[in-house]
């Protein structure tokens, strides 16, 4: 099963390899959880849970004020703590019936919508701006689209 797919693609190689990598990660957990292997499952959402907050912090300090909304600032800020809650009720609960709904409905389905709505368009006025930098089009990019995250 992959819950990556080129739709996702921001045309920022950069970009685009962390969202690939972050969806993998998901579906390990996904993968724990089926396995019910609560030991597994409970490392897996805490190495989820630091590489999130990880891309979010570099997208922001990325993207700046002024390519990136409040709203997709708000959007990371809702999924962390959704995240967390998820974690929390594994801590409680274990493994049970509504764990692996939980992270396909509310934690891959949020993570996907989020690269379409508001990643896609910000990597395409990231990749504008560079170009009207007289950045050019970085090896590997998409016309149009962000330059490569280092």
């Amino acid at each position: 099963m992959s819950l990556w797919d080129s739709s996702l693609a921001t045309g920022n190689p950069g970009i685009d390899q962390v969202h690939e990598a972050t969806l993998g990660r998901m579906e390990e957990v996904l993968e724990a959880i089926a396995d019910e292997d609560a030991t597994r499952t409970e490392r897996l959402l805490g190495e989820l849970a630091a590489e999130v907050s990880r891309h979010f912090d570099e997208e922001e300090a990325e993207a700046g004020g002024r390519y990136l909304t409040k709203e997709h600032r708000e959007g990371h800020r809702l999924f962390v703590a959704e995240l967390e809650r998820l974690r929390d009720a594994f801590s409680r609960r274990g493994l049970g019936p509504a764990l692996p709904l939980w992270m396909k409905s509310r934690i891959v389905n949020w993570f996907r919508f989020h690269i379409a709505t508001h990643d896609i368009p910000l990597a395409r006025a990231l990749g504008r701006a560079a170009q009207a930098a007289g950045a050019g089009t970085p090896p590997g990019a998409t016309p149009g689209t962000a330059p490569a995250a280092s």
